[in-house]
Order: C-alpha cells, then structure tokens, then sequence
C-alpha cells in the first residue's frame, strides 16, 4: 500500500478544490504546497506553506475544517487498506476508487449499528459471532430452536441489510410502533448521508454516524425522540 499514492490521489485532489496550490521551485525536486492565500513571497515554509507531504499531513490534522476532514478520510483508507492487505483481501493492482468506495461501504454500516442494531438490542435482538469462521449471525427475540437447526433468514441474518429487509417484510415486526420508528430514522439518515457524499465537498466521506443522526434530527425534529 502505497502512502505516496493516497496522497496523491485522496489527500492532494481534495486539497486542490479547496484551493491549495503545488509550485515547483529552482530545482525540480524542489516542491512547495501553498494553502489558500498563502504565496512563498509572503510566507514562511514549513509555517505558513510546506516543502513535504507529512508537513501537509499534519498541518490539516491540526488546524481542522474541511482539511481535517480530508485527513481523517485519508486515515480511514490507510487503515482499511492495511487491514485488507493482512487478509490478503487487496489485490496487488488495486484502485484507489475501490479502497474508497470500500471506506463508504463500511460507514453505511456504521450507521446501520449506531441507528439500527442499537435500538433492536433493546428490543432483545443478540448478536452471536462466537464461531470466527462464520459470519456473524443477527438474531430476533424469541429463537427457542437449537442453533444446530436454524434456518438463515428464519431463526438468524448473517448481514445488515437483510436485517432491514426482515424488519420491512415481517407482519409481525413491521408493524411495530418501534420498528416503523426505528426505519423512519434510519431511512432519514441514510437520505442525509448520501446528499453529503455526493456533494461536492467530499465532507460525507468522513461524517460519522452520530455527526449523521445529529444532522438529521435537527432538520427533522419531531425524530428527536426516536
């Protein structure tokens, strides 16, 4: 995984619609990233702009914003990247649309545990992953068969999305007071995270999903309660 590649492709591209600029100094090897409003005739380097791409790295991770947000996007991909390379999941010619993409995939479920599965726990749903060559297994209350005779889709949901299906399908529990709550919230969320990861800020690649809930309860008040 290549460092000098994210940063270029993640970190710099966003950088650049925020207005940064690269300048090339007497020497070619010699290259300068100049922050918006800055110029080297008026500015400091390593202070005011910057003659490396840690220096960049870790003026964005300190002075916050919208290149804070860059950063910890940045962090994300690093680190899921890595991970996917220990489990030799992450093919040698890999893209960085696909370490991306990868990023977003797992917000959408981040925001599936913080909005949904936190609130069916409560409602005496279990989450059973004790057999780690397994997938994990999402099971409704009232499951009084062995596990050895469990049925996928019936007594367990071994994925998030068929989760959200059952509760959709299920007479029984789609007609619950709490599970038409919990969807509303969950559909409101989802609707405010796509909006902001297909704006031109990039700012939805790194919301978390409180930041998401927070955001969609204040444009949707009466959720407050939900």
């Amino acid at each position: 995984l290549k460092e000098f590649h994210l940063f270029q492709d993640i970190v710099w591209a966003r950088l650049l619609n925020l207005g940064w600029k690269l300048e090339i100094g007497s020497r070619k090897s010699d290259t300068y990233y100049l922050p918006p409003g800055i110029s080297r005739e008026t500015g400091l380097v390593r202070k005011d702009y910057f003659d490396s791409r840690i220096a960049v790295l870790k003026y964005i991770e300190q002075h916050g914003g919208k290149g804070r947000e860059v950063y910890d996007f940045f962090r994300e991909c690093l680190s899921v990247g890595r991970e996917l390379i220990k489990k030799r999941q992450l093919h040698k010619n890999y893209t960085i649309d696909f370490l991306e993409n990868e990023v977003k995939r797992r917000k959408g479920k981040d925001l599936f545990h913080s909005i949904v599965w936190n609130r069916l726990i409560k409602l005496g749903w279990k989450y059973d992953c004790s057999d780690t060559n397994e997938k994990p297994m999402y099971i409704p209350p009232g499951v009084n068969v062995e596990k050895e005779q469990w049925i996928l889709g019936e007594h367990y949901f071994d994925n998030s999305l068929h989760v959200v299906d059952f509760l959709d399908q299920n007479e029984e529990w789609r007609s619950k007071d709490s599970t038409l709550k919990i969807r509303e919230l969950y559909n409101a969320c989802l609707t405010v995270q796509k909006e902001y990861i297909a704006s031109d800020s990039d700012v939805g690649t790194t919301l978390s999903a409180s930041w998401i809930e927070t955001e969609t309860k204040k444009r949707k008040p009466y959720l407050a309660n939900y």
